[in-house]
């Protein structure tokens, strides 16, 4: 940063256009289909050339893009192609093989919305939880969906009343009841929850790494459990209670639904009864877009997204790594007009370290959208949902104007906060439009702000791949 606040462009790396390299990709002849599925695979990687053999997910591509990448084949094709099929084979050559031997497929479906649950059946799967099921199948034994938080509580709590407690409590929310494999099936008690209890005390700054198997080992989704806790005794009297739960059964804000829970539950006071139906409420959140945002979602100018220009440091061999862009903004700066939310300021931060190394001065990103303003503040589950935002980014403005303008388009975006992303690609595409899925995601997880005996509970965010972070 200069003295006035600005970006230092002089300090920044100076980035140089990356592509794959090219052995192994000219020699090889392909047939029309392996010829169309590489264009296609080039237009939304952002990368060129691609050999017939290269892997999908080897390349970048995720779960959103691959999605993406079922409707522009079915729109060429004239008819559907299952997502199945794009996670199954992850090259140009043996999905080519595998469409040609798919010619039963119907006729390109009309987006529909997820169907209501079957009276006594299992839940109905949402778009959020299909996509993190299929791209979690794509990387089998991945830690990526794994997360947590650690909780540093006042006095000492003995593990079986908190093993008991979250039994009770784990019983009330449906995401923790079934399992979420191919056949769901309603879990046992015994298979819904992993409990550990530490008879040593730690101290409070060592508990994440004394209990870093909770989050790092990957999850059984066809046997459960889908929660883990461990409570461990902290140095002073006190005591920490950690949490850990793949993604597809808990977003971040249901942590903290889940401490206030179980601190009920030791206190006598947890609600009888089920707690409010997930299933039921994201379905009436997400699944019936009011017509305005349909419009919204449909007609909007969403341009293509900018080229991405990278650089490898060369000094670790001929593969060599790509640098990293840190960027630490003043929290000053970032609030220098007045009522700048935090998804905006963080989207302004994020903009301006990813900036340098794109085409353009726009900054497309994703996101993650949580329950602010909405009714389901108390319904433990993933009811997160990523939302597209564009942010122009002037390298030689202000990083208060900066988060200005995120925090206008923020504001454009979030009264269409309920249309999931997967529905806003299928009506993108049944109007005849493009939609390239965000390819940078921007999350703001904020403190609980829980008490427990008029102490504030201190908390520490997890993942698996970021690691343990207060």
């Amino acid at each position: 940063m200069t003295v006035n606040g600005k970006v230092d462009l002089a300090a920044l790396p100076v980035p140089a256009r990356d592509v794959q390299p090219r052995i192994d990709v000219m020699a090889q002849a392909m047939s029309p289909a392996e010829e169309t599925i590489v264009t296609l695979w080039e237009d939304l990687l952002g990368q060129t050339p691609i050999s017939p053999n290269y892997d999908f997910f080897a390349l970048g591509g995720d779960s959103l893009l691959a999605l993406n990448m079922a409707f522009a084949l079915g729109d060429g094709l004239g008819r559907a192609v299952s997502e199945t099929l794009v996670f199954q084979y992850t090259t140009p050559r043996t999905l080519a093989g595998a469409l040609g031997n798919d010619i039963a497929a119907p006729p390109v479906p009309a987006p529909t919305m997820p169907s209501a649950v079957t009276p006594g059946g299992p839940p109905q799967m949402t778009a959020l939880e299909e996509a993190i099921l299929l791209d979690g199948r794509a990387h089998p034994g991945s830690t990526r969906y794994n997360t947590g938080r650690v909780f540093h509580l006042p006095g000492t709590i003995p593990g079986a009343a908190v093993e008991q407690a979250v039994h009770q409590v784990a019983a009330r929310h449906v995401p923790l009841c079934w399992s979420h494999g191919a056949m769901r099936r309603p879990l046992p008690k015994d298979q819904r929850v992993a409990f550990v209890r530490a008879t040593t005390s730690c101290a409070c700054d060592e508990v994440a790494n004394r209990h870093a198997a909770l989050l790092q080992a990957p999850y059984d989704l066809d046997n459960g459990p889908l929660l883990r806790v461990a409570v461990q005794p902290t140095d002073g009297g006190n005591t920490a209670l950690v949490l850990a739960a793949h993604h597809v059964a808990c977003d971040h804000a249901s942590f903290s639904i889940l401490l206030r829970d179980i601190l009920a539950a030791l206190a006598g006071r947890l609600p009888q009864g089920p707690a409010p139906d997930y299933p039921s409420v994201f379905r009436a959140l997400f699944s019936a877009p009011q017509p305005d945002s349909v419009s919204y979602w449909q007609d909007l100018d969403l341009p293509a997204p900018a080229p991405i220009l990278t650089r490898r440091d060369e000094s670790d061999g001929p593969d060599g790594r790509y640098l990293r862009a840190e960027m630490l903004l003043p929290r000053a700066q970032l609030r220098a007009g007045r009522g700048t939310p935090l998804a905006a300021q963080a989207l302004a931060a994020a903009g301006i370290a990813i900036a340098p190394f794109l085409a353009g001065t726009r900054v497309d990103m994703g996101l993650i959208s949580g329950r602010e303003g909405h009714a389901a503040d108390d319904v433990f589950g993933c009811l997160i949902n990523t939302l597209p935002v564009s942010v122009p980014v002037d390298m030689g403005e202000a990083v208060g104007q900066i988060a200005g303008h995120a925090k206008h388009a923020v504001a454009q975006v979030l009264p269409h906060r309920h249309v999931p992303l997967s529905t806003i690609s299928a009506l993108r595409h049944a109007a005849g439009h493009s939609f390239a899925p965000p390819r940078f995601l921007v999350s703001v997880v904020e403190a609980a702000g829980i008490d427990h005996d008029a102490t504030p509970v201190r908390e520490e965010y997890v993942h698996a791949e970021g690691g343990w972070r207060p």
